[in-house]
């Protein structure tokens, strides 16, 4: 597997060093050369009174401007297209592109807050026989790519811390499947303030860096106002808050010891406060892919690095370009 996970450009223009100066005058010297010998070449096929006496640049403008009405032989243009696009790719090594290459982080620090409320271990709205919204969360974040070092708390009528951030905490992955706590209820800021207590301190800062992965349907008993308050506060610690919710809106379940329809629709409203941070999921398969991705993202770096444009093919271009004009010439006289 891939360690690099996407790339994205960014130009960052600086200044080139000794060896970048020497490729970009071998490739501009070469440019202007060529369009100086091009504008010869074709004013001796054209017999244009004046541009005997141009040289450079300016020749080649101006036999340029000719050539498109007297001369009809477009293949004269060939070279000069070589030698431009090897100045070009000169030009683009002054902008110094660099791109955001994405490593895993075996440094990485995750806390998972799975909801195990009734509404989580017994609704089955997302198009699988016998499998839970509690269960489908569970299997992507067993079948995520991730490396670093990842807790568990259960929250629903209490809150508990199953483990604090492991490295090996797929050994426990098991012990997850069931609700390790009483299923009625809905605290949440409660599970909130306990994960943030599990990731590493800066001693300097006093900042702490990690993620906390949520899984809840938002049947929580905090309101908008008490959830939007605690976020405030992990922002400012340095956390960051990512939530999955999974299942529909018109979902319901059944207790195993009753009969009763209970309605269960998610309530993803509940969780604005963590903005586009929240991804809300209606099948297995989507449930599945937001948790891993989430994982996948709160586990990773990024760093930039340059992007190493290979200057020398500007000069091999505008030489290809040279050697076909003189190639040229040496045939036609």
């Amino acid at each position: 597997m891939s360690n690099i996970y996407h790339t994205t450009i960014e130009a960052v223009t600086h200044l080139p060093n000794e060896a970048e100066q020497l490729h970009i005058g071998v490739a501009a010297a070469l440019a202007v050369a060529g369009a100086g010998l091009y504008a010869r070449h074709y004013h001796a096929n054209t017999n244009h009174q004046g541009a005997q006496d141009a040289r450079g640049i300016g020749a080649q403008l101006h036999a340029s401007k000719i050539g498109t009405e007297a001369n009809p032989d477009k293949t004269l243009f060939a070279p000069v297209k070589q030698i431009a696009a090897g100045l070009g790719i000169a030009a683009l090594q002054l902008a110094q592109p660099t791109y955001e290459a994405t490593f895993p982080d075996a440094d990485a620090e995750v806390m998972v807050i799975a909801d195990v409320s009734s509404s989580m271990i017994y609704t089955e709205d997302l198009g699988a026989v016998g499998v839970s919204r509690y269960a489908a969360a569970i299997q992507g974040l067993k079948e995520s790519d991730f490396q670093g070092s990842l807790g568990f708390i259960q929250t629903a009528g209490s809150t508990q811390i199953i483990s604090k951030p492991l490295v090996d905490w797929r050994a426990q992955a098991t012990s997850l499947d069931l609700p390790k706590i009483d299923p009625n209820g809905g605290s949440f800021v409660p599970a909130l303030e306990q994960a943030a207590t599990l990731f590493t301190e800066d001693p300097e800062t006093k900042l702490r860096s990690g993620t906390i992965v949520v899984l809840s349907d938002g049947s929580v008993n905090e309101s908008r106002e008490q959830i939007k308050a605690q976020a405030d506060k992990l922002a400012d610690m340095g956390l960051t808050v990512r939530v999955v919710v999974p299942g529909t809106s018109d979902g319901a379940y059944t207790l195993p010891q009753t009969t009763q329809e209970t309605k269960a629709g998610t309530q993803p409203d509940q969780f604005a406060a963590f903005g586009d941070n929240v991804k809300q999921a209606d099948t297995v398969e989507a449930v599945k892919a937001a948790v891993s991705e989430d994982i996948k993202t709160a586990g990773t770096r990024r760093e930039r690095q340059d992007w190493p444009v290979p200057i020398v093919l500007g000069g091999a271009i505008g030489l290809l370009g040279f050697g076909r004009m003189i190639k040229r010439t040496i045939t036609k006289y």
